[in-house]
């Protein structure tokens, strides 16, 4: 795989895991709380799409999307779909320093079993 191609993949997958904070941002400006009252879930929406956050993570999805389909024209999906998991181990870090959320030795053991599977797959994907 090309350095070019390896670097549109981690593009990708930036904008992919900049959606999700993105998202979260702009969901924890919301008071919402959840509801199994239809009417509450429509107001939640209307409010929704009001919130600069949200669509900042409809941009970076946009983007990222746009950027995967050049990567897929190159790229055997077999190879370059499991760098779709580095999501999981972008918004780790980013979690616990923009949300406080916490991390413990199992997260972080999995985002590296996570880079371990990835670089298998790239090591002897073909």
């Amino acid at each position: 795989m090309s350095l070019n191609i390896l670097l549109l993949i981690l593009l990708a997958e930036t904008l992919g895991a900049a959606m999700h904070l993105f998202f979260k941002k702009g969901v924890n400006s919301l008071s919402y709380h959840g509801s199994n009252k239809f009417s509450h879930d429509t107001h939640f929406f209307k409010k929704l799409f009001k919130i600069p956050w949200i669509w900042y993570g409809i941009l970076s999805v946009l983007s990222g999307l746009f950027i995967w389909l050049i990567v897929l024209a190159q790229v055997d999906l077999s190879i370059a779909y499991p760098f779709d998991s580095l999501q999981y181990i972008l918004v780790l870090p980013a979690s616990f320093l923009i949300f406080h959320e916490y991390v413990d030795g199992r997260k972080i053991l999995g985002s590296g079993l996570i880079l371990l599977g990835i670089w298998l797959i790239t090591l002897y994907g073909r």
